[in-house]
């Protein structure tokens, strides 16, 4: 008898730890679910751009939906970091989330340069978004991203079509490349450049009007025609070349600081994700609209356009190709992408 109630009060006890650690571990989580967090995230633009309001506005839907457990605020270009640091600074946590063009990591992450743009490859924005959503592209950047402490959430797409933009002379043909200063990103679009005889210099955005003022280039490339209007670009410029052949498509990166992402709990993953892909759908079409508007007035204002003839587009998309074959050769992650890129663009009958 007595050692029955010996073991009665044994499993009571034990039935009282174990119905105790569950009520902590209940307490635990409701609490982590009602905990506010607050992020950082610096964007590359400045206050006043469409496309910042498209961040304003995805910033507030995350506040809303989450009922105000995770609040974003904003920083604006260079405010927090300069546009150079800004890949770095995210990795070390100085800020929990950014916008950025995946091809200025290019010298750290030499794969990058395809997460933002596919000279030779893909034109139209919806196939890039197909290779994204649709060919493991999306699943790609995350495994890249991670190894840097980083967590691609989703690209965000520019479909205008970029056009070059010169000051001291056209840019009608092949020959016109030849010698031409040209501002150009890192990675890809740089290299296609250099082997059509252009001397390409990198210059962050913030950096562009100022350089082209002042001679250090000569031409522009690598931003949309809203862009180059909103900066002012067309008061010192004399050309516009279209089309954008070389960069159909831009793709900016929203990304988080992969610590502070782990620890965010599910839900909150789930309301992020949701509101990024938004904003891409957002800003993409309000840049679309707001750069066929600034090419009017860009031509209105006395600038002279130059349409390259067909058969100059399809000797730079060769060349295009050529170099990104031997660019990927060179690094494993880099030809990953490139083959599932090209497998992508075989798909849909454009390779």
């Amino acid at each position: 008898m007595r050692k029955i109630k010996q073991r009665s009060v044994l499993t009571g006890t034990i039935m009282l730890f174990v119905l105790s650690g569950l009520l902590l571990g209940t307490i635990s989580s409701v609490a982590a679910k009602d905990k506010v967090i607050n992020w950082k995230m610096q964007i590359c633009w400045s206050e006043t751009t469409i496309w910042s309001e498209g961040m304003r506005q995805m910033a507030k839907r995350i506040h809303d939906a989450s009922g105000g457990r995770l609040n974003i605020k904003l920083f604006y270009a260079n405010q927090l970091v300069g546009m150079r640091e800004q890949f770095n600074a995210l990795s070390m946590g100085v800020m929990q989330m950014h916008v950025w063009p995946t091809a200025y990591g290019t010298g750290k992450i030499p794969a990058s340069t395809f997460f933002f743009s596919s000279p030779g490859g893909f034109v139209e924005p919806e196939d890039f978004r197909a290779w994204y959503y649709s060919g493991g592209g999306l699943e790609i950047a995350r495994e890249t991203y991670a190894q840097y402490g980083v967590q691609y959430i989703s690209p965000m797409f520019f479909p205008d079509n970029p056009a070059r933009i010169s000051k001291k002379k056209s840019i009608a043909t092949l020959e016109d490349f030849k010698g031409l200063k040209i501002r150009a990103l890192p990675g890809l679009q740089s290299l296609v450049m250099k082997e059509l005889g252009a001397s390409p210099v990198y210059l962050p955005i913030d950096e562009v009007y100022t350089s082209f003022d002042k001679g250090v280039v000569d031409a522009l490339s690598g931003y949309t025609t809203y862009g180059w209007y909103k900066m002012g670009i067309h008061k010192i410029a004399k050309y516009i070349s279209e089309p954008g052949f070389l960069m159909g498509t831009l793709v900016l990166e929203i990304a988080a600081n992969k610590k502070a992402w782990d620890q965010l709990p599910d839900d909150l993953k789930a309301i992020v994700e949701a509101a990024t892909r938004e904003a891409d759908m957002i800003v993409c079409q309000a840049d679309l609209v707001a750069s066929k508007e600034a090419l009017k007035e860009m031509k209105a204002s006395g600038m002279k356009t130059n349409v390259l003839a067909p058969e100059d587009i399809a000797k730079m998309r060769k060349v295009a190709q050529k170099v990104v074959d031997e660019y990927s050769s060179k690094d494993p992650i880099s030809q990953k992408v490139w083959e599932s890129q090209k497998a992508m663009l075989k798909k849909l009958g454009k390779y």
